[in-house]
């Protein structure tokens, strides 16, 4: 009816008649499809509500996967996490095609729970395995060699800072540290020491300069902590 098409024309909308023949077009839009992201998809996929392998610091999926595009992670090129933990930076990283290596002090975390450690995680995705090293951030200059032209294309790392848990590294506060018989060095786990985050981003940024492509990227996660 006329009455009821003049409403809907002052409105803006369409009008549901009676019938299919009763309906006006008012507008047509035209747009041009520019591109589309995997954001929603690739948050999804990797919820660490799926995850096989957690900790209670494991970081989260949707950041992880924001560090790593920022860093510009790209397929085939090396990429380090000095913080590994459980690993979700790294599968982040690993979406993203990175040729991924880790180290942590903490042993424990490396070698996982029973059949649940990091390379599940990396079996859950179908990504290759990452290469994982027990290392401590304070002493990287004598664990690795320093390549002169840089090795990795980025280093993506969440940094203890003392928030969640607090950093550690190889040390005693004993004055005198007793030496570990040749025999028992093979399972031997080292003691360690509070680790305070000032050092730990001097060392960080120590390593990166040691070991970084000129000019590529070091993503770190936020920090809250007033001494930074």
């Amino acid at each position: 009816p006329p009455a009821k098409r003049a409403k809907a024309a002052k409105a803006g909308g369409g009008v549901d008649g009676d019938d299919e023949h009763d309906k006006v077009l008012l507008r047509v839009f035209f747009g041009v499809d520019a591109g589309r992201g995997a954001r929603t998809s690739l948050v999804s996929a990797h919820s660490l509500k799926k995850r096989t392998y957690l900790g209670p610091t494991s970081m989260d999926n949707e950041l992880s996967l924001i560090m790593a595009n920022v860093a510009g992670v790209r397929a085939g090129e090396p990429v380090l996490d000095p913080f590994v933990g459980t690993a979700s930076v790294l599968v982040a990283c690993a979406a993203f095609g990175g040729l991924c290596f880790g180290t942590d002090i903490d042993i424990r975390v490396l070698h996982g729970k029973g059949t649940k450690d990091i390379y599940s995680n990396f079996r859950q995705y179908g990504f290759p395995r990452p290469e994982l090293v027990r290392s401590d951030n304070a002493r990287f200059a004598e664990h690795f060699r320093t390549f002169p032209a840089g090795f990795f294309r980025a280093i993506v790392s969440d940094p203890p800072y003392g928030i969640r848990a607090g950093a550690r590294q190889t040390g005693s506060r004993r004055a005198e540290i007793k030496a570990v018989p040749a025999e028992l060095r093979a399972d031997h786990i080292p003691q360690t020491k509070p680790y305070a985050v000032v050092d730990v981003m001097f060392d960080l940024l120590d390593m990166a300069a040691r070991s970084l492509v000129l000019s590529l990227s070091l993503s770190l996660s936020p920090s809250l902590s007033p001494s930074l």
